[in-house]
């Protein structure tokens, strides 16, 4: 696999578990309603597999891996805290 492909994968895997955070934390609507679904139970789910993700590629990352997977974190962390703390 070329480590283009890698990299592409890689952006799949972190944004699919960024979406899934941000759909349980009600800021995506899920496809089949048009309502907020909130379980801070499941984003915050999400955000330590991104976390442990994170942890476990440490040192394997290129630049713009890290870059993406560490924005992706701080911004899902920032959004779970208002959430939380807003219920």
């Amino acid at each position: 696999m070329s480590r283009e492909s890698e990299t592409s994968r890689l952006s799949e895997l972190v944004l699919g578990f960024a979406s899934a955070a941000l759909t349980y934390l009600g800021e995506l609507y899920s496809g089949d309603s048009s309502t907020e679904v909130v379980n801070l139970d499941l984003a915050k789910q999400n955000i330590d597999f991104l976390d442990v993700l994170k942890e476990k590629t440490k040192g394997n990352l290129d630049e713009q891996e890290l870059k993406l997977l560490t924005s992706v974190l701080t911004d899902l962390k920032s959004k779970y805290s208002a959430k939380a703390s807003s219920m």
